[in-house]
């Protein structure tokens, strides 16, 4: 084990499960896969950076970001 989930759940929106979780900065890179163990059961994930439902607030944002750069 090297690191902790924070929490977790399903996601129907975009059809599969997620978690949050604490990991070592040389596991963090985007892409980098890693298991998640849960009740015993050993599943494999991968790290992400991105959002990936994108809810109002988050998409404002974005938009007004890339206004900016414009």
């Amino acid at each position: 084990v090297v690191g902790n989930t924070t929490s977790g759940a399903y996601s129907y929106s975009t059809q599969q499960s997620l978690a949050f979780a604490y990991l070592p900065v040389e596991l963090c890179s985007v892409g980098q896969k890693v298991e998640v163990e849960l009740l015993g059961r050993k599943y494999p994930a991968m790290v992400i950076q991105e959002p990936l439902v994108l809810t109002e607030p988050t998409r404002t944002r974005l938009q007004k970001k890339s206004k900016s750069k414009a």
